[in-house]
């Protein structure tokens, strides 16, 4: 069960009515983290998600030649520096859009796949590829 509701939170992580929040990618993108939605049951209060690894492919490479961008983020549920957790779990992390990516000036184009690699307490690990 936990297995398929981690699942299930994954591949809705960038829902499109997900809320995006101003923050300076400069400042804030230490504390950004992407949200895991709530379905049917609730996490365990000693439980929640790091983010180890975002990374966004380009349609078209930058001018580096390069069509990926890696964004490396860390939940932390003591800093919290600019939303409060959603109601659904005290320790969900908070939200990575479309529309805050694009604000940092880094994503010019649509996007082609989105890669997330997730660490749940308790060393387990799953890759995600959002196309």
């Amino acid at each position: 069960m936990r297995l398929k509701l981690l699942m299930a939170c994954l591949t809705s992580v960038l829902s499109a009515d997900a809320l995006a929040e101003n923050l300076d990618p400069k400042t804030d993108l230490e504390y950004a983290q992407v949200m895991m939605e709530c379905y049917t049951e609730n996490l365990p209060a000693n439980e929640r998600w790091e983010v180890l690894k975002f990374t966004y492919v380009r349609d078209k490479t930058d001018k580096e030649g390069e069509k990926e961008v890696n964004i490396s983020a860390k939940y932390s549920a003591d800093n919290r520096s600019w939303k409060d957790a959603p109601s659904c779990h005290p320790l969900a992390p908070i939200a990575i859009t479309e529309s805050f990516l694009k604000s940092t000036g880094k994503f010019d184009d649509k996007f082609k796949s989105i890669e997330l690699i997730v660490k749940w307490v308790g060393d387990f690990k799953v890759n995600i590829v959002q196309k």
